[in-house]
């Protein structure tokens, strides 16, 4: 017995010191948190990787307050261990983040901002009323932008936060860069789609040089709506596939295939498609009606998705369960616009056919395509009827009901004014003319900001109010200038102008000039009056619009050259006398014009003036010009003249501000009689002039070319006994281009006969930024002269540069600013020239 007892106490003792060593181990015996809410101690509690039985020597203090904070609520944490009641308490103090007062999103365009929210507080319960988290302000930042990548935005945007104090709480505010940098557009996968018009469609992007929702989604829909029209509908941009990266925006083409075809219902009808086909439904549409014409059933081709090919789809030709009944006659009811031989010449259906639905609905949709390439619009409210062997398809024209009119602020314009430019209620809903419309009242300066909103009428769908939303201009202005030129020197101008007169777009205007001269003819003026439309109810003045300008006028024009004469009486232009005088002419001007067609116009009128030269007093730098009593038989007599004429004018440019083509043409004949001193006087005038214009390189937001060759050529002449007021004179840069010729100084060319011509490479810059509306660099060519004996003809020329600057504010344009410096064989060195006026 006493070996067994002696073993057991060697075990005993073998193992004391072990539980010794246990026994004198110090461990956490509770974890206490302070300063937080029950939810949030328990929540520090689970995620602590200290527990309670843990030994002391293992707890490091940091590594528990580094835990606590990394969750995010905690704007501070403090662990320390001590000794309570003889336990052993982790204890840590927080001080949690405040609750969150409200969350803001800030304004996007793909997603809107309640969504959003929506998404954090499902997604991350970040919330109002919920304590901050930091930690998950972080996480959702990540999660907000890969959302908007899964949207369909092409890259994963930048997303920030800011968080402000305020009453004790957090304004969380979200912002989301949907604007990255956009340095090229790379398209690739386009086979079918001409590449100007992809690159087009996206020019507006590439432009912008920062990527906008908008504008990518109009570009989307324009590549998308176009492989539709060629019948390759679910063909177009990948979304997912497209990728914005490194300002690098590639776009990528989908062009759905055809892959595997089940004809087997079909029997022996011949089809046009094949596997690896693009899927096209005019294809499959042309062999719905084959497959039904040899089965004397409805056939109808349905498309499968392939799972996993996403750019595939397996075609299944499916009869209908009973024999369908052949076509006997094919009507159009309802179609104005649209002739019924136009619309039969878009249908696959013809007489014969056997009926298939679905090749009658796209038959339908190809009479839509066709109204709305003519900017018509058709309802869908029951086309499709098919009776007794007869096909009625319906045409339902969409209608304009009426108008409503709205202002932003205060207006004085009359709602005339502006319905008159658009077509009448009863009319067709014609798109053209309704963006015609807008053109019109914006360009006439009146109104900005135009907004429109069909408004469709539930009951009769055929029937849409539009309704027109405008901001009015201010049209009156008080307008002091001066001004300063070599020729006529320094000269001063009040003018008051009121382009809106008792809200009907009359424009009236008054101007005060004084020019001080050697001859003491200091002040002049002028009174005008136009009606742009004389809007009357009688004959057709509401439907045509019919002008009428009237102006009465005293003007001075210093400083022009006193010329000799050549023996027959006519004023040479190469022998200047050295002295100057002043002209005043006074008299009245009324004139009358109306179209005669959309691109010719009639204008009518008469002009009387009375002309007073006074000869400017001789100056110190004219010491070696003649005295007074040489050269006072030189200046032209008093006179009086009228002017009988009329005008003819064509236009078919496609832009008044940069014409890219088209043509412009007139043709002007007048009639002038009265007297100069003691010579009656008695002449005919013929002007004629004709312009066109080529466009060519890239094609512009706007649809016009950027760079356009133009050409003009214009002469006239005077025959009969004609007044010195009434010569022709060319020289400088004239606002009528017709007596344009640049290099030379104004009035360097007098005669009874003209001819000039300009030839003007135009570059469009694209410009539309704050005031400026246009710039435009120009490099021209200018030939011309006028003379009296055609022995005295001589062609002169000009070469420079311009530049033209377009300016308006808020849809109105003002006139174009033009400079142009030019050289020729008088002016080598160059001259500087400008005027107020577009190009010719």
């Amino acid at each position: 017995m006493r070996q067994p007892i002696h073993v057991g106490m060697t075990l005993a003792l073998l193992c004391a010191p072990g539980i010794a060593y246990a026994q004198q181990q110090a461990t956490v015996d509770d974890i206490v948190v302070t300063g937080a809410s029950d939810l949030l101690i328990g929540l520090v509690k689970v995620n602590l990787n200290v527990q309670p039985g843990a030994p002391l020597s293992s707890v490091n203090l940091s590594a528990v307050e580094l835990d606590t904070i990394n969750l995010g609520f905690f704007k501070s944490a403090q662990a320390r261990l001590l000794t309570q009641d003889g336990k052993n308490i982790l204890q840590i103090a927080v001080v949690p983040n405040p609750d969150i007062r409200s969350v803001v999103v800030e304004d996007t365009d793909l997603v809107e901002a309640g969504q959003i929210k929506t998404f954090l507080e499902q997604r991350m319960n970040i919330a109002e009323g919920v304590t901050l988290n930091t930690a998950r302000i972080e996480e959702s930042k990540t999660a907000l932008g890969q959302a908007f990548r899964e949207l369909g935005l092409p890259y994963v945007p930048l997303v920030t936060t800011d968080l402000r104090e305020e009453n004790g709480g957090v304004i969380l505010t979200y912002s989301v860069d949907e604007n990255a940098p956009i340095n090229r557009i790379e398209v690739t996968g386009n086979t079918q789609l001409p590449k100007e018009l992809v690159s087009a469609a996206f020019k507006p992007l590439a432009n912008n040089k920062r990527f906008d929702l908008n504008l990518y989604q109009q570009a989307l829909q324009t590549v998308a709506q176009a492989y539709a029209e060629r019948g390759f509908e679910g063909s177009g941009p990948d979304i997912a596939a497209s990728t914005l990266e490194n300002g690098v925006f590639s776009v990528r083409i989908r062009e759905l295939r055809i892959g595997a075809i089940d004809a087997s219902a079909v029997g022996g009808a011949s089809l046009k498609v094949k596997p690896g086909d693009l899927y096209n439904v005019n294809a499959l549409t042309d062999d719905e009606r084959a497959a039904s014409n040899a089965t004397g059933r409805a056939v109808t081709a349905v498309a499968q998705p392939v799972a996993d090919q996403p750019g595939v789809v397996n075609i299944v030709f499916t009869p209908g369960e009973a024999a369908s009944e052949p076509i006997r006659e094919i009507r159009v009811a309802g179609n104005s616009a649209v002739s019924s031989a136009d619309i039969a010449k878009v249908l696959r259906l013809k007489p014969g056919d056997v009926y298939t639905e679905r090749v009658a609905q796209r038959d339908y949709l190809a009479i839509q395509r066709l109204y709305r390439e003519r900017g018509l619009e058709l309802t869908t409210r029951d086309p499709i009827r098919f009776e007794g062997g007869v096909l009625t398809y319906t045409v339902r024209e969409v209608k304009i009901a009426g108008y409503t009119l709205r202002w932003t602020g205060a207006h004085r314009t009359t709602d005339r004014v502006i319905l008159r430019e658009f077509p009448a209620p009863g009319s067709l809903f014609d798109s053209a003319r309704i963006r015609q419309g807008l053109e019109a009242v914006v360009r006439s300066g009146l109104v900005s900001n135009p907004q429109v909103n069909p408004v469709v009428n539930p009951e009769s769908p055929e029937s849409v109010t539009l309704e027109l939303t405008f901001t009015e201009n201010s049209s009156r202005v008080f307008e002091p200038a001066i001004s300063y030129d070599t020729i006529s020197g320094f000269a001063g101008q009040l003018a008051l102008t009121d382009t809106n007169l008792f809200g009907l777009a009359h424009q009236a205007s008054a101007r005060l000039e004084a020019s001080p001269n050697d001859a003491g003819q200091v002040l002049g003026g002028s009174v005008s009056y136009t009606i742009p439309w004389l809007d009357i109810d009688f004959l057709d003045f509401r439907k045509v619009r019919t002008s009428v300008s009237a102006n009465v006028f005293s003007l001075v024009t210093p400083n022009q050259p006193i010329y000799r004469r050549n023996p027959d009486g006519t004023i040479n232009t190469n022998d200047k006398t050295g002295r100057e005088y002043s002209e005043r002419s006074t008299g009245f001007n009324f004139s009358v014009g109306r179209p005669l067609t959309n691109a010719l116009r009639l204008n009518m009128g008469v002009s009387t003036e009375f002309t007073n030269d006074f000869l400017e007093v001789k100056t110190s730098d004219q010491k070696d010009a003649p005295d007074d009593a040489a050269v006072a038989g030189l200046i032209p007599a008093p006179g009086q003249t009228t002017l009988l004429y009329g005008d003819l004018v064509y236009d078919t440019a496609d832009s008044p501000d940069f014409p890219t083509r088209g043509y412009r043409a007139n043709l002007g004949l007048g009639y002038g009689f009265g007297y100069q001193g003691d010579r009656a006087l008695g002449w005919t005038q013929i002007t004629g002039g004709a312009r066109t214009y080529f466009g060519f390189g890239n094609t512009l937001e706007s649809g016009s070319k950027q760079q356009v060759i133009a050409v003009r050529a214009n002469a006239g002449a005077l025959i009969g006994s004609v007044p010195d007021s009434r010569l022709f004179s060319l020289g400088g840069s004239e606002p009528t281009e017709r007596f344009t010729l640049r290099g030379y100084d104004p009035r360097s060319f007098i005669g009874q006969n003209f001819f000039t011509s300009s030839l003007e490479y135009r570059y469009n810059f694209n410009l539309q930024a704050g005031i400026a509306q246009g710039l435009y660099g120009v490099a021209f060519v200018d030939a011309g002269d006028a003379w009296t004996d055609s022995n005295d003809f001589n062609l002169n020329f000009g070469y420079g540069l311009g530049v033209q600057l377009n300016l308006g504010v808020g849809g109105a344009l003002f006139p174009a600013l033009r400079f142009d410096y030019a050289f020729s064989p008088s002016s080598p060195s160059g001259k500087f020239t400008f005027r107020i006026g577009s190009f010719f």
